[in-house]
């Protein structure tokens, strides 16, 4: 059936180990290779849920990755391209801006990464610069 050879695909790329179980069942576990490809699926996935009225917050997205080791550069880059995609605007060079609730999908994104502790979210009532982020934003 297509659920056998789908099943069977999945196995010979590694992302499931089929186990028999001693009562006759199969059953198909997600290996290490399967889990990193789900959240790379769940990464392109990531949106921000825009509600129909703006509560009038901004959420500022502020980082410190270190640049050592290596891998931090990496994830310092990916999360910038990241939150580009889903439409911050930077107001430093490691400061971001977004109006709507988001702290859910940046977490998700950090943890993703493993640089949670270099991430935080501060919600602000009003910036000096706030008439021209409305606009950009088209609020």
């Amino acid at each position: 059936t297509r659920l056998t050879n789908a099943r069977r695909s999945l196995a010979r790329n590694k992302f499931v180990k089929i186990i028999k179980e001693e009562n006759g069942k199969t059953k198909a576990e997600l290996t290490d290779k399967g889990k990193k490809r789900i959240k790379e699926f769940s990464l392109d996935a990531l949106t921000i849920a825009k509600p129909k009225k703006w509560d009038g917050k901004w959420r500022v997205l502020i980082f410190d990755v270190p640049y050592k080791p290596m891998h931090y550069n990496e994830a310092r880059r990916a999360l910038r391209e990241k939150i580009k995609e889903l439409g911050f605007v930077q107001l430093q060079k490691s400061a971001w801006i977004y109006p709507y609730e988001c702290a859910n999908e940046i977490l998700f994104l950090a943890e993703n990464y493993s640089i949670q502790k270099y991430v935080e979210i501060l919600t602000v009532e009003s910036l000096l610069g706030e008439s021209k982020l409305k606009r950009e934003f088209k609020l």
